[in-house]
C-alpha cells in the first residue's frame, strides 16, 4: 500500500510538472508548477559549557542545517524539508481562492506526512481553514498557527548551558507564546497604519493535550477509576487579541492571550490550570541600521504551582552593502520559578553575513556567550559558541 501511494504521488507530481496552464483551455488557476524554491544549509559549530557544579565540555560538530525544496502553483504547494535533527517535514498545501470586486474567499488545506515522518508537529494535518474578507476586515475559521511577532536579530550562534532558560525555551509553548494546537475563529480589521485581530480558541484537550486538566485525587466516577494526576477531558476557551502599528520607520506589535480550561465531566475533581501571556515587539529603521527590542511574559498555573517566566532583549542589524550585514543581540530570561529552582540567563551574540562568491550562496559567521545564575550550582554557569553557516538559496 505504501509503495502504491508513493507511486501515485510521484505520478501526480510528474504530471503537474509537465502540465500546461489549466487556464489555457478552461479558465481558472494554473495547475502546473509556476515556481520552485529551496535552500541547502551546512554548518560548522563549536560549543563550550562550564557549569558551576560538574564537568566542563567542549564539542565540535559539522552538520546539515537544513535541506528544503518547495514546488508552487496557483492552486497548491509541495514542500519537503529535512532539518538538523533528521525529521522529514513533507506537506501538500492546497490554496483555492476566489475574488469578486473587493471581496475574497480562500481555503487552505495542509496534508502532512505524505512520505512518512511529518516532522515534529503531531497529527496528519497542518493549517486547515477558510477565510473571507475585503481590504478592511476578514474572518477566518479553522485550524491555523498563532500570530508570531517575536524577533531577536541575526543571532547566527547563540550559546546555552542546556537548561532551556532562554527566550527560545523558557515558555512552555515556545518563544512566540503560541497557543498549542489552536482551533477557532479570528476576526481582523485593517485600519491603515493600525491593524487589529482577535482570535477566540474553540478547542478541547483532544486537540491539544498541553491543556488537559489532571485529576486532583484517586477517584471513581461513573464506574471508571481515575488516578491522581491522570489527564481529564477538558474544554479550552479564551481570547487572543493582537495589534500592529507602523508609521514610517517605526513598527510596534503587541499580542496577548488568556485561556480558560474547564473539565467536561463536572463530577471529576481536578487541579486548576490556566494560561496567559503577553508580548511587545518594536523596531526602528535608522538609515542602514534596524534596531529592535522585545519583552514577553507568561503565567502558567498548574494546581498549586504558579510559574511566571519572562524574557526580553534588544538587537541591531546594519546593512553594509554588497550583500553584507552585521548584527548584535542581547537578551535575558528568567524561568519564573521559586527559590533554588529559579534560573536567570543573559546572552550576547554577534553575527556577520556576506555573499560566498555569488549572492545565492551566503556565508554567516557568529559567536555567542551565555551566563546563567541560580542559587543551585548545578543550574548555574557559563557557555560560549561559534558557528559558520553556508546557505544556498534558490
Amino acid at each position: 500500500m505504501k509503495k502504491f501511494k508513493s507511486l501515485m504521488l510521484a505520478a501526480l507530481a510528474s504530471a503537474a510538472l509537465a502540465a500546461p496552464s489549466f487556464a489555457d483551455g478552461h479558465g481558472g488557476p494554473n495547475l502546473g508548477i509556476t515556481g520552485i524554491s529551496g535552500e541547502v544549509v551546512y554548518e560548522l559549530q563549536q560549543s563550550s559549557t562550564s557549569p558551576d557544579e560538574g564537568n566542563s565540555t567542549s564539542v565540535m560538530d559539522a552538520e546539515v542545517g537544513d535541506v528544503n525544496i518547495s514546488f508552487k502553483s496557483d492552486f497548491y504547494q509541495f514542500y519537503f524539508e529535512r532539518d538538523d535533527e533528521g525529521s522529514l517535514d513533507n506537506r501538500l498545501k492546497i490554496v483555492p481562492s476566489m475574488k469578486s470586486g473587493d471581496n475574497y474567499v480562500k481555503a487552505v488545506g495542509e496534508i502532512k506526512g505524505l512520505f512518512g515522518d511529518a516532522g515534529s508537529d503531531a497529527g496528519p494535518y497542518g493549517d486547515v481553514f477558510v477565510e473571507g474578507g475585503n481590504q478592511s476586515v476578514y474572518v477566518k475559521v479553522g485550524t491555523f498557527g498563532s500570530t508570531e511577532y517575536y524577533g531577536n536579530g541575526m543571532g547566527v550562534s547563540r550559546a546555552s548551558l542546556g537548561n532551556g532558560v532562554d527566550p527560545d525555551g523558557v515558555f512552555k509553548n515556545g518563544e512566540h507564546l503560541v497557543i498549542s494546537g489552536f482551533k477557532g475563529i479570528e476576526v481582523g480589521v485593517n485600519a491603515g497604519d493600525i491593524k487589529f485581530e482577535v482570535a477566540l480558541p474553540w478547542m478541547n484537550s483532544g486537540d491539544s493535550s498541553a491543556y488537559a486538566l489532571t485529576s486532583s485525587k484517586d477517584q471513581t466516577v461513573n464506574g471508571t477509576a481515575i488516578a491522581k494526576g491522570d489527564k481529564v477531558a477538558s474544554n479550552i476557551t479564551g481570547v487572543r487579541p493582537g495589534v500592529q502599528f507602523s508609521a514610517g520607520d517605526v513598527s510596534v506589535k503587541a499580542i496577548a492571550y488568556s485561556l480558560s480550561i474547564q473539565k467536561q465531566n463536572s463530577d471529576i475533581d481536578t487541579d486548576e490550570m490556566s494560561r496567559s501571556g503577553a508580548q511587545l515587539v518594536g523596531s526602528f529603521n535608522a538609515g542602514s541600521a534596524t534596531i529592535g527590542a522585545f519583552y514577553s511574559t507568561a503565567t502558567e498555573k498548574d494546581g498549586s504551582t504558579d510559574v511566571t517566566p519572562t524574557a526580553g532583549g534588544a538587537n541591531v542589524t546594519v546593512a553594509l552593502g554588497s550583500g553584507q550585514k552585521v548584527g548584535a543581540s542581547f537578551d535575558t530570561a528568567n524561568n519564573g520559578q521559586d527559590d533554588a529552582a529559579e534560573v536567570t540567563s543573559t546572552r550576547f551574540s554577534a553575527s556577520y553575513q556576506m555573499p560566498f562568491f555569488v549572492e545565492a550562496l551566503s556565508l554567516k559567521l557568529g559567536v555567542g556567550t551565555s551566563t546563567e545564575s541560580s542559587d543551585t550550582d548545578a543550574l548555574a554557569g557559563s557557555a560560549s559558541s561559534m558557528e559558520a553557516e553556508w546557505a544556498y538559496s534558490f
